[in-house]
Protein backbone atom coordinates (compact mmCIF):
# COMPACT_ATOMS: atom_id res chain seq x y z
CA UNK A 1 0.00 0.00 0.00
CA UNK A 2 1.27 3.53 -0.84
CA UNK A 3 -1.03 6.11 0.52
CA UNK A 4 -4.11 5.95 2.89
CA UNK A 5 -7.35 9.05 2.19
CA UNK A 6 -10.31 9.14 4.20
CA UNK A 7 -14.01 10.51 2.56
CA UNK A 8 -16.79 11.47 4.20
CA UNK A 9 -20.40 10.31 3.54
CA UNK A 10 -21.45 13.60 2.51
CA UNK A 11 -18.94 13.84 -0.35
CA UNK A 12 -20.14 10.32 -1.82
CA UNK A 13 -23.43 11.32 -1.75
CA UNK A 14 -23.13 14.49 -3.68
CA UNK A 15 -21.04 13.63 -6.23
CA UNK A 16 -21.43 9.57 -6.18
CA UNK A 17 -25.58 9.27 -6.26
CA UNK A 18 -26.66 6.66 -9.18
CA UNK A 19 -23.45 5.17 -9.59
CA UNK A 20 -23.52 1.12 -9.71
CA UNK A 21 -20.57 -1.06 -8.95
CA UNK A 22 -20.21 -3.45 -12.41
CA UNK A 23 -17.58 -6.18 -11.31
CA UNK A 24 -17.43 -7.58 -15.08
CA UNK A 25 -13.60 -6.75 -14.91
CA UNK A 26 -12.96 -9.55 -12.18
CA UNK A 27 -11.71 -12.62 -14.29
CA UNK A 28 -12.06 -15.40 -11.98
CA UNK A 29 -16.16 -15.50 -10.07
CA UNK A 30 -16.00 -16.18 -6.65
CA UNK A 31 -16.66 -19.68 -5.61
CA UNK A 32 -20.06 -18.61 -3.33
CA UNK A 33 -20.81 -22.61 -1.63
CA UNK A 34 -18.55 -23.99 0.74
CA UNK A 35 -16.94 -27.54 -0.42
CA UNK A 36 -18.48 -29.48 2.42
CA UNK A 37 -15.88 -31.80 1.75
CA UNK A 38 -13.47 -29.58 2.56
CA UNK A 39 -14.16 -29.33 6.37
CA UNK A 40 -15.34 -33.25 6.52
CA UNK A 41 -12.14 -34.50 7.14
CA UNK A 42 -9.95 -34.75 10.30
CA UNK A 43 -7.21 -32.43 9.53
CA UNK A 44 -9.18 -29.46 7.79
CA UNK A 45 -6.70 -27.41 5.07
CA UNK A 46 -6.74 -24.04 5.95
CA UNK A 47 -4.87 -22.74 3.57
CA UNK A 48 -7.00 -24.02 0.92
CA UNK A 49 -10.05 -23.15 2.69
CA UNK A 50 -9.00 -19.39 3.13
CA UNK A 51 -8.31 -19.17 -0.85
CA UNK A 52 -11.75 -20.67 -1.39
CA UNK A 53 -14.21 -18.21 0.87
CA UNK A 54 -11.42 -14.93 0.55
CA UNK A 55 -9.59 -15.11 -2.16
CA UNK A 56 -7.19 -13.19 -3.06
CA UNK A 57 -4.50 -14.92 -5.52
CA UNK A 58 -6.94 -14.99 -7.92
CA UNK A 59 -6.93 -10.60 -7.63
CA UNK A 60 -3.36 -9.98 -7.79
CA UNK A 61 -3.19 -6.67 -9.78
CA UNK A 62 -6.80 -6.57 -10.59
CA UNK A 63 -7.53 -3.89 -7.62
CA UNK A 64 -6.00 -0.54 -7.23
CA UNK A 65 -8.33 0.55 -4.12
CA UNK A 66 -9.27 -0.70 -1.03
CA UNK A 67 -12.63 0.51 0.21
CA UNK A 68 -12.49 0.47 4.16
CA UNK A 69 -16.09 0.61 5.21
CA UNK A 70 -18.47 -0.09 7.88
CA UNK A 71 -20.80 -3.20 6.07
CA UNK A 72 -23.84 -0.86 6.85
CA UNK A 73 -22.87 1.36 4.32
CA UNK A 74 -22.68 -0.77 1.25
CA UNK A 75 -25.44 1.16 -0.63
CA UNK A 76 -23.22 4.56 -0.89
CA UNK A 77 -19.95 3.01 -0.94
CA UNK A 78 -20.76 0.72 -4.07
CA UNK A 79 -21.70 4.28 -5.15
CA UNK A 80 -18.59 5.55 -4.69
CA UNK A 81 -16.56 1.93 -6.26
CA UNK A 82 -18.94 2.83 -9.44
CA UNK A 83 -18.23 5.81 -9.64
CA UNK A 84 -14.47 5.47 -9.28
CA UNK A 85 -14.45 2.73 -11.89
CA UNK A 86 -17.33 4.62 -14.52
CA UNK A 87 -15.49 7.65 -14.30
CA UNK A 88 -11.62 6.70 -13.63
CA UNK A 89 -11.12 3.34 -14.99
CA UNK A 90 -9.93 2.62 -11.18
CA UNK A 91 -10.75 -0.75 -9.68
CA UNK A 92 -12.15 -0.59 -6.17
CA UNK A 93 -12.04 -4.06 -3.66
CA UNK A 94 -15.24 -4.39 -1.12
CA UNK A 95 -14.77 -7.02 0.49
CA UNK A 96 -18.33 -8.35 0.45
CA UNK A 97 -18.69 -8.11 -2.93
CA UNK A 98 -15.95 -10.88 -3.47
CA UNK A 99 -15.62 -13.11 -0.56
CA UNK A 100 -17.85 -14.98 1.31
CA UNK A 101 -19.37 -14.18 5.03
CA UNK A 102 -17.64 -15.32 7.80
CA UNK A 103 -21.51 -16.11 9.56
CA UNK A 104 -22.14 -18.60 6.71
CA UNK A 105 -18.61 -20.45 6.76
CA UNK A 106 -18.70 -20.96 10.82
CA UNK A 107 -22.41 -21.47 10.24
CA UNK A 108 -21.51 -24.75 7.95
CA UNK A 109 -18.40 -25.45 10.11
CA UNK A 110 -20.42 -25.33 13.62
CA UNK A 111 -22.99 -27.35 12.35
CA UNK A 112 -21.10 -30.26 11.39
CA UNK A 113 -18.19 -29.70 14.23
CA UNK A 114 -20.01 -28.23 17.31
CA UNK A 115 -23.72 -29.53 17.34
CA UNK A 116 -24.42 -32.99 18.45
CA UNK A 117 -27.42 -35.04 19.83
CA UNK A 118 -27.35 -37.34 22.88
CA UNK A 119 -30.13 -39.02 24.39
CA UNK A 120 -32.26 -37.28 21.96
CA UNK A 121 -31.48 -33.37 23.04
CA UNK A 122 -29.26 -31.51 20.69
CA UNK A 123 -26.22 -29.80 22.48
CA UNK A 124 -23.39 -26.98 21.46
CA UNK A 125 -20.00 -27.61 22.40
CA UNK A 126 -18.84 -23.69 23.00
CA UNK A 127 -15.19 -24.73 23.57
CA UNK A 128 -15.79 -25.99 19.39
CA UNK A 129 -17.32 -23.50 18.55
CA UNK A 130 -14.66 -20.87 20.07
CA UNK A 131 -11.74 -22.82 18.62
CA UNK A 132 -13.31 -22.91 14.91
CA UNK A 133 -14.44 -19.03 15.05
CA UNK A 134 -10.77 -18.31 16.30
CA UNK A 135 -9.12 -20.24 13.19
CA UNK A 136 -11.81 -18.57 10.94
CA UNK A 137 -11.02 -15.20 11.82
CA UNK A 138 -7.35 -15.50 11.57
CA UNK A 139 -8.53 -16.82 7.88
CA UNK A 140 -10.10 -13.41 7.14
CA UNK A 141 -7.80 -11.67 9.05
CA UNK A 142 -4.59 -12.56 6.88
CA UNK A 143 -6.84 -12.22 3.35
CA UNK A 144 -7.66 -8.65 4.44
CA UNK A 145 -3.59 -8.41 5.08
CA UNK A 146 -2.68 -9.24 1.89
CA UNK A 147 -5.12 -7.71 -0.34
CA UNK A 148 -4.55 -4.59 1.55
CA UNK A 149 -0.79 -4.83 0.54
CA UNK A 150 -1.85 -5.70 -3.17
CA UNK A 151 -3.81 -2.37 -3.20
CA UNK A 152 -2.11 0.73 -4.23
CA UNK A 153 -3.98 2.93 -1.80
CA UNK A 154 -6.66 2.98 0.94
CA UNK A 155 -10.36 5.23 1.06
CA UNK A 156 -12.14 4.68 4.59
CA UNK A 157 -15.24 5.93 4.54
CA UNK A 158 -16.04 8.35 7.27
CA UNK A 159 -19.60 7.91 8.31
CA UNK A 160 -22.02 7.76 11.54
CA UNK A 161 -22.02 3.60 10.95
CA UNK A 162 -17.53 3.48 10.86
CA UNK A 163 -16.90 6.60 12.97
CA UNK A 164 -17.57 7.80 16.76
CA UNK A 165 -16.49 11.15 17.76
CA UNK A 166 -16.49 11.42 22.11
CA UNK A 167 -14.72 13.23 24.38
CA UNK A 168 -12.14 14.51 21.66
CA UNK A 169 -11.37 10.97 20.70
CA UNK A 170 -11.88 9.05 17.37
CA UNK A 171 -12.95 5.84 18.20
CA UNK A 172 -15.09 3.19 15.75
CA UNK A 173 -17.22 0.26 16.65
CA UNK A 174 -16.12 -2.31 14.47
CA UNK A 175 -13.16 -4.54 15.04
CA UNK A 176 -12.79 -5.06 10.89
CA UNK A 177 -12.05 -1.23 10.52
CA UNK A 178 -10.07 -0.53 13.72
CA UNK A 179 -7.95 -3.65 12.23
CA UNK A 180 -7.57 -2.26 8.67
CA UNK A 181 -6.54 1.00 9.77
CA UNK A 182 -3.82 -0.57 12.31
CA UNK A 183 -2.66 -2.56 9.27
CA UNK A 184 -2.56 0.72 6.98
CA UNK A 185 -0.22 1.99 9.59
CA UNK A 186 1.76 -1.11 9.59
CA UNK A 187 1.86 -2.43 6.33
CA UNK A 188 5.00 -1.73 4.08
CA UNK A 189 5.35 1.25 1.94
CA UNK A 190 4.96 -0.03 -1.37
CA UNK A 191 6.19 2.82 -4.01
CA UNK A 192 4.56 2.57 -7.74
CA UNK A 193 7.32 1.87 -10.12
CA UNK A 194 5.87 5.51 -11.46
CA UNK A 195 6.98 7.02 -8.61
CA UNK A 196 9.95 5.53 -8.48
CA UNK A 197 12.16 8.08 -9.67
CA UNK A 198 10.47 10.64 -7.45
CA UNK A 199 11.49 8.87 -4.69
CA UNK A 200 14.98 8.33 -4.78
CA UNK A 201 15.45 6.39 -1.68
CA UNK A 202 15.89 2.56 -0.86
CA UNK A 203 12.97 1.00 1.54
CA UNK A 204 13.20 -1.67 3.97
CA UNK A 205 11.57 -3.97 2.54
CA UNK A 206 11.35 -6.33 5.44
CA UNK A 207 7.98 -7.59 6.86
CA UNK A 208 6.78 -5.54 9.61
CA UNK A 209 4.93 -7.72 12.62
CA UNK A 210 1.34 -6.36 13.27
CA UNK A 211 -0.71 -6.81 16.67
CA UNK A 212 -3.77 -8.46 15.55
CA UNK A 213 -7.01 -8.08 18.01
CA UNK A 214 -9.76 -10.14 17.17
CA UNK A 215 -13.01 -10.84 18.89
CA UNK A 216 -15.15 -13.62 18.43
CA UNK A 217 -18.96 -13.05 18.24
CA UNK A 218 -21.53 -14.74 20.69
CA UNK A 219 -25.08 -15.38 20.65
CA UNK A 220 -26.38 -14.16 23.63
CA UNK A 221 -29.60 -12.06 24.31
CA UNK A 222 -27.68 -9.10 25.35
CA UNK A 223 -25.18 -7.31 22.49
CA UNK A 224 -21.37 -6.64 23.50
CA UNK A 225 -20.56 -3.10 22.04
CA UNK A 226 -16.88 -2.42 22.00
CA UNK A 227 -15.16 1.00 20.70
CA UNK A 228 -11.54 1.32 19.28
CA UNK A 229 -9.72 4.20 19.34
CA UNK A 230 -7.88 5.30 15.92
CA UNK A 231 -5.83 7.66 14.58
CA UNK A 232 -6.79 9.08 10.66
CA UNK A 233 -3.95 11.80 11.28
CA UNK A 234 -1.92 10.44 8.35
CA UNK A 235 -5.04 9.72 6.32
CA UNK A 236 -5.61 12.59 3.26
CA UNK A 237 -9.04 13.87 2.81
CA UNK A 238 -11.01 13.66 -0.57
CA UNK A 239 -13.07 16.28 -1.62
CA UNK A 240 -16.10 16.73 -4.08
CA UNK A 241 -13.12 18.83 -6.15
CA UNK A 242 -10.82 15.97 -5.72
CA UNK A 243 -13.49 13.61 -7.57
CA UNK A 244 -15.02 15.66 -9.79
CA UNK A 245 -12.64 17.76 -11.04
CA UNK A 246 -11.13 15.57 -13.50
CA UNK A 247 -13.92 13.27 -14.81
CA UNK A 248 -13.69 13.28 -18.70
CA UNK A 249 -10.24 14.15 -18.42
CA UNK A 250 -8.08 10.99 -16.61
CA UNK A 251 -8.14 7.34 -16.58
CA UNK A 252 -6.48 4.95 -14.88
CA UNK A 253 -4.20 5.12 -11.95
CA UNK A 254 -3.25 9.45 -13.20
CA UNK A 255 -6.32 10.29 -10.86
CA UNK A 256 -4.26 8.77 -7.89
CA UNK A 257 -1.21 10.70 -9.43
CA UNK A 258 -3.10 13.69 -8.49
CA UNK A 259 -4.15 12.80 -5.64
CA UNK A 260 -0.61 12.00 -4.70
CA UNK A 261 0.02 15.38 -6.40
CA UNK A 262 -1.98 17.63 -4.34
CA UNK A 263 -0.67 16.49 -0.97
CA UNK A 264 2.96 16.31 -2.35
CA UNK A 265 3.33 12.43 -1.52
CA UNK A 266 6.71 11.99 -3.24
CA UNK A 267 8.22 14.88 -0.94
CA UNK A 268 6.76 13.35 2.40
CA UNK A 269 8.55 10.09 1.55
CA UNK A 270 11.64 12.11 0.58
CA UNK A 271 11.95 13.75 3.84
CA UNK A 272 10.85 10.39 5.73
CA UNK A 273 13.93 8.42 4.26
CA UNK A 274 16.33 10.73 3.89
Amino acid sequence: MFVPFKIRKSTIDAVCSGYEYDTKFITQKLKTNINLETIKQHFINGTKLQEEWFPTKCYDSQFQVFISHAHKDFEFVSSLAGFLYQEYGLHSFIDSVYWGYVAELLRDLNKYYSSYVKDGVEYYDYHTGNFLSANVHIMLTNALMRMMDACECLIFVDSDNSMKYRLKQTTTPSPWIFEEIGFSQCLRINIPSRYKNKVTVSLNESQNQSTIRMFSAKQEPRRANFDYQINLKDFKELTQLDLVTYKGKLYDNKLLDEWYNKYEVHKVFQKMFN
